[in-house]
């Protein structure tokens, strides 16, 4: 019976009984980070620290830094679009449309000309009041003589005087409706014609067809600029988070730090006395710990390197420097 098994099943099962690694896993040793996270095995708190506490706030970090990113890419852009809906809401304002304007003023403009005609019927409709009120009061005289000869008369007095009241009436009415026609003067007319054409203007400039929809247009400018500065503010809120965050970082990766310097020498002595065990007749060893405290990663603000020296006599160098494929891999033996 022959079966296939995956390297990593072996590694798994082969656990207790050798150490088995890829054909270029030594080379993960190269790495800063692979060598940070051999120094963080000497020391448990750091472990701790970055697990329960550093990176969840490197995660909210990033993820801030992400939004941020996402509103300042098209920044410049929002700005000029801002400006623009600016200058459209401004020059919308200053003109003041009213809803059924438009109709009023057409509605105002047809009665303005038929203004003349109209003119020209009352006054001929008062002309013939006129006569009837001369009329009526010349025979309401001579009824009144003839009440003197025949009482019986008085009521036909009666019936011409209620007339001639009602008449003077009606009068008075179409003299109120001709001084209305006197104040819609021609300057009035100019005003009406010069508003529509404003209004016919925007419509065209803004490609409407109704007033109305010209009204609604304000009203969306109004919302999207309102909603372009709330989202200037909503980057304001972020800047403040994404300080917070990177102030939380800073403390928290200087805590890494610190504990790193403490346990640098544990992991020298430890890859010392492992590589003497391997053959090693010489070995010099020294841990080259930065920290940036503007950089972070998953593993806090720390850059290291190991510094290595095989010969006597011979300077540390990093280990892509001094050691071979060979070396690399009895090394990562030792780190085990």
């Amino acid at each position: 019976f022959r079966s296939t098994i995956t390297l990593k099943n072996l590694k798994k099962w082969m656990l207790p009984f050798a150490n088995i690694v890829g054909q270029h896993e030594h080379m993960s040793l190269l790495s800063s980070s692979q060598q940070l996270t051999y120094l963080d095995l000497m020391s448990k708190t750091n472990a701790t620290i970055i697990k329960k506490q550093y990176l969840p706030i490197y995660k909210a970090f990033k993820k801030c830094n992400a939004e941020l990113n996402k509103v300042n890419e098209n920044e410049h852009e929002k700005e000029r679009k801002l400006e623009f809906l600016d200058f459209q809401i401004k020059d919308l304002e200053q003109c003041q449309f009213k809803k059924e304007e438009e109709e009023k003023l057409n509605a105002l403009k047809q009665q303005l000309k038929q203004q003349t005609k109209f003119k020209s019927n009352l006054s001929s409709i008062n002309q013939n009041f006129k006569h009837i009120q001369s009329s009526l009061q010349e025979s309401i005289k001579q009824s009144e003589h003839l009440i003197d000869i025949k009482p019986s008369f008085s009521k036909l007095n009666e019936t011409l005087k209620e007339n001639l009241v009602q008449f003077e009436s009606y009068q008075q009415d179409i003299q109120a409706q001709s001084y209305e026609l006197e104040a819609l003067s021609t300057q009035d007319i100019d005003k009406i014609e010069s508003r529509l054409d404003q209004i016919f203007t925007y419509k065209n400039k803004y490609k409407v067809q109704t007033l109305l929809q010209l009204i609604t247009l304000q009203e969306d400018l109004e919302k999207e600029a309102k909603t372009l500065r709330n989202a200037k503010q909503t980057e304001s809120q972020l800047i403040k988070n994404h300080d917070k965050l990177k102030s939380k970082l800073k403390i928290l990766a200087q805590t890494i730090h610190n504990e790193r310097e403490k346990n640098k020498h544990v992991l020298i002595e430890h890859l010392k006395k492992d590589l003497l065990t391997l053959g090693f007749s010489y070995c010099n060893i020294e841990l080259d710990l930065k920290i940036n405290p503007e950089s972070f990663s998953t593993s806090g603000s720390n850059t290291l390197e190991i510094l290595i020296s095989l010969n006597p006599g011979v300077p540390l160098k990093p280990l892509n420097k001094v050691s071979s494929g060979g070396e690399l891999s009895q090394i990562g033996r030792a780190h085990v």
